[in-house]
């Protein structure tokens, strides 16, 4: 064997090891060295599955069904789960058709214990929160995929044995071990050096606590971990007592339904030196961004309370938030907009500076494990950090005559950016890499205060003071409905009952419902509701499939800021200058009052999935609250 392709495998050794296996699998197509050799069928079905190529997989498995059917149900299940997952999980917009279809294929060739396992995961709002799949991505999927079908296809094709005992014993979930850079530094110059500050082991700083409140907590947390242990024991015994393949077992990811506004307690909170004015999640809930009058944009992690709800991990520790990046001098003036686009590649923010910025996400999962403080960035470098920093990449787009009051992604394209503003009565279509204004949509006679998306990105809300709610179609650029509240005082905000996080949510539904329920259900129509949020505090519902208003509520006594459904469209919860937070049981219509801050609240979200809400307040702080 020639010195460089000895190497070559050793690097690969070791990538393999580290479970680095889109380098491995680079590595190997660029150098033409393979780390071990199955045969010639074997090899070509290794390259075919490494690609994603299932149209020539399902080709190359097919004549196994003269040969064994055993064998060919284990393959073509493992190489159906793979292309399954990878639509569900690579796509921010999964099509159903495609899945149900996927679905009834595996349902064919499964035992009925993996079937309803793969079904399971509908339940959850990404494949990672799910035990066995925790590191799961799409190379990674395929890998292991490839690894397992090797074991049954030992069985058929002549694979040496030396060869295959190795795939077995690589195989397993998708939980990778702490892997050791220094593993790989003997191939490299000066490696060690580095390997010597990876390893280095730091704590994270606690950037904010909640609030001292002992009996408060012990209360909270008493409450909150005795749910999750009684949905665990349950599961435990619907496992022991029945075999029923069609059962459904009660997951403690599914506490969405046990939501109740007076179980909120605040988890964290998260300070400022001026109000903080905006916040937006990301798709997956594993981060927020803050928008502050201090000019400011702050990343926050929010790993420690989901593993907390989720997990039930930390037990007896104070709950925190971890301030992972902030942008200093975003703007000139204070952030009074911000969104999250669904690639979670990029943040828009608008400003009383009359400009947006788009700003381009960097790994804040490798900042928040590499550095030991918040990382700052303020004019165009930073402040701080440990170690390489990634590049900063930021686009300023200029338009608004005045302040702009809203922005909002396209659900299916970053590229499409709407907002609009105050004294224009215009709304703005932009593309983000171009920076330039696409289409001006009139229609409003006031300022544009709040836009919001349909979860598949067919159509737009808008509501300005005016005292119009309009939608938008931006295909033919035109408003395709007008609803008139001049009964209302102005418009100040608006939420869509069929947004992306409900879209997304409701698909996953009807799969589970179809796979794992086995039983007939007639469909149900249900209308599409918009929220909107008055001057005067009331909140209004407008049903958009009929075009007309459905109820009002009253339960605020000034302003009425910002609202926004839950997942699951069960809940309405809206914010106010009152210093409030309301909620509207949307099956019931009963509504509640909570109070959390000392001052205004600003701006109220709702967690991807779970029950987690994020409101922001005039008292300088942003509230993480939970059940």
């Amino acid at each position: 064997m020639a010195a460089s392709e000895e190497t070559i495998k050793n690097i690969l050794k070791s990538l393999e090891a580290m479970k680095f296996y889109s380098s491995f699998y680079e590595l190997e197509r660029e150098s033409g060295v393979k780390l071990r050799n199955y045969g010639k069928e074997i090899d070509f079905f290794y390259e075919i599955v490494m690609e994603g190529r299932y149209d020539e997989i399902q080709t190359f498995i097919t004549p196994l069904l003269s040969r064994s059917q055993g064998i060919y149900n284990k393959v073509a299940f493992l190489v159906k789960r793979q292309e399954f997952l990878e639509k569900l999980e690579s796509s921010s917009d999964p099509q159903l058709d495609d899945l149900v279809k996927i679905l009834k294929d595996i349902e064919k060739v499964a035992n009925p214990n993996d079937f309803n396992t793969l079904c399971s995961i509908l339940s959850l709002n990404k494949l990672t929160d799910h035990q066995d799949y925790i590191d799961w991505t799409l190379i990674i999927g395929r890998k292991l995929c490839f690894q397992d079908c090797v074991k049954c296809l030992s069985e058929i094709y002549p694979i040496p044995k030396v060869q295959i005992n190795e795939v077995v014993g690589e195989t397993g979930n998708m939980r990778s071990p702490k892997s050791n850079p220094a593993e790989l530094g003997k191939y490299f110059e000066n490696s060690e050096e580095k390997s010597e500050t990876k390893e280095e082991p730091f704590n994270k700083k606690v950037k904010f606590w909640k609030p001292v409140d002992k009996s408060s907590d012990d209360e909270s947390r008493r409450i909150f971990i005795e749910a999750l242990d009684s949905d665990e024991e349950e599961s435990i015994e619907q496992e022991q007592e029945s075999e029923d393949i069609g059962e459904i077992k009660k997951s403690k990811l599914n506490i969405m339904e046990n939501f109740q506004p007076e179980k909120l307690r605040e988890m964290a909170k998260v300070e400022d030196i001026k109000p903080i004015r905006c916040s937006a999640f990301n798709v997956s809930g594993d981060y927020f961004v803050l928008g502050t009058n201090s000019n400011s944009i702050k990343v926050c992690s929010l790993h420690n309370i989901v593993d907390e709800l989720l997990y039930n991990e930390h037990q007896g520790r104070e709950q925190y938030i971890d301030v992972v990046f902030e942008l200093r001098k975003a703007h000139l003036g204070s952030v009074y907009c911000i969104d999250w686009a669904r690639s979670e590649k990029q943040i828009a923010s608008g400003s009383n500076d009359r400009s947006i910025k788009v700003f381009y996400c960097p790994d804040f999962l490798q900042i928040q494990e590499s550095q030991s403080e918040t990382l700052i960035f303020e004019d165009g470098a930073y402040l701080n950090g440990e170690g390489n920093l990634p590049e900063i990449k930021e686009k300023i787009l200029w338009g608004h005559e005045n302040i702009v009051r809203t922005v909002c992604y396209n659900p299916v394209d970053d590229l499409t950016l709407l907002s609009g503003g105050i004294g224009e009565g215009n709304m703005f279509q932009w593309n983000t890499e171009t920076g330039q204004i696409v289409t001006k949509y009139p229609g409003h006679t006031g300022s544009i205060f709040h836009i919001a998306a349909e979860g598949s990105g067919s159509y737009f809300a808008s509501v300005a003071t005016d005292k119009k709610l309009k939608l938008w179609d931006l295909r033919t650029s035109k408003s395709m409905m007008t609803l008139n509240g001049e009964s209302f005082a102005e418009m100040n905000s608006v939420c869509l009952s069929n947004s992306f996080t409900q879209a997304r949510a409701e698909a996953k539904n009807k799969l589970a419902e179809m796979f794992l329920k086995k039983e007939e259900r007639r469909p149900q129509q249900r209308n599409h509701v918009a929220a909107v949020g008055h001057l005067d505090g009331v909140v209004s519902l407008w049903d958009i499939t009929a075009g007309k208003l459905m109820s009002k509520y009253n339960y605020h006594t000034a302003d009425c800021r910002s609202l926004e459904f839950s997942c699951d469209t069960n809940w309405l919860v809206s914010c106010s200058f009152d210093g409030s937070l309301g909620f509207v049981n949307m099956k019931t219509g009963k509504n509640y009052k909570v109070e959390f801050h000392d001052d205004r609240v600003v701006s109220i979200r709702w967690h991807p999935y779970l029950p987690i809400l994020l409101s922001t307040s005039a008292d300088k702080t942003a509230r993480v609250l939970s059940i």
